[in-house]
């Protein structure tokens, strides 16, 4: 398992390879439509939650944010985790390569060794901020 530092967050890789894009992994442009199906839907500060204000984000408890590289929804979650105040909200940042959106619940990857050895790695990292 690779780990890269960057500012205050962490992106683990347990794969090499960054060429895939979200095209693959069950991921397609043709399930975008089931994350946010109207442009109105798409204003709320929730969906997508890269639209929360700074302010709005004050007073979060401690968030864990996993996303598989290739994700369609990949940019915005992490340029979510990248907004979070690492300096007000503890905040654990992972970016998994090569690994599909929802890849913890999906059946056939829930027992493969990468899936649960990001779920070991997301458990000792997460544990430190409930103690």
């Amino acid at each position: 398992m690779k780990t890269q530092k960057t500012r205050k967050m962490e992106a683990v890789s347990l794969f090499e390879d960054d060429n895939l894009t979200s095209q693959g992994f069950f991921m397609t442009q043709l399930v975008k439509w089931i994350y946010i199906p109207d442009i109105e839907m798409g204003q709320n500060i929730s969906a997508p939650l890269l639209r929360a204000r700074n302010d709005q984000l004050k007073g979060l408890p401690p968030i864990l944010v996993q996303i598989g590289k290739p994700d369609v929804l990949g940019d915005e979650v992490e340029g979510f985790g990248r907004k979070l105040d690492p300096d007000r909200i503890k905040v654990i940042f992972a970016m998994y390569k090569i690994v599909n959106h929802d890849f913890e619940l999906l059946n056939p990857l829930a027992k493969i060794y990468q899936t649960i050895s990001f779920s070991i790695h997301q458990t000792v990292k997460f544990r430190k901020y409930l103690m």
